[in-house]
């Protein structure tokens, strides 16, 4: 029998291992995004980069939050995640249409 046979055969290895496997990719992914939004935000070179920068970053975060509110088997934070989506999802067709009337 191979070693990870028998970590999974072991329930509460095999939980704690599937568990670990199936969180830290995604959290290391949505790190990356982050980051990458972040450099698109501070350098630019326009505007409307730098809207579409901060709804990115806002995404990133707040699937980042999801992830830890799955982790921890909670539903609270989902309900703050929906409010803060809604707002940001406003907030960036407020600030494209501030874009488009001020022509560029």
């Amino acid at each position: 029998m191979t070693l990870l046979a028998t970590l999974l055969a072991t329930p509460v290895l095999a939980s704690s291992l599937t568990s670990s496997l199936m969180v830290w990719p995604p959290l290391v992914i949505l790190a990356v995004a982050a980051l990458l939004f972040t450099y698109r935000l501070l350098v630019g070179p326009t505007l409307p980069d730098r809207i579409i920068a901060l709804d990115g970053l806002l995404a990133a975060v707040l699937a980042g939050i999801l992830v830890g509110a799955a982790i921890s088997e909670s539903t609270v934070p989902i309900i703050a995640v929906l409010l803060v989506a809604l707002v940001g999802f406003v907030a960036t067709g407020a600030l494209a249409r501030y874009v488009e009337r001020r022509g560029g």
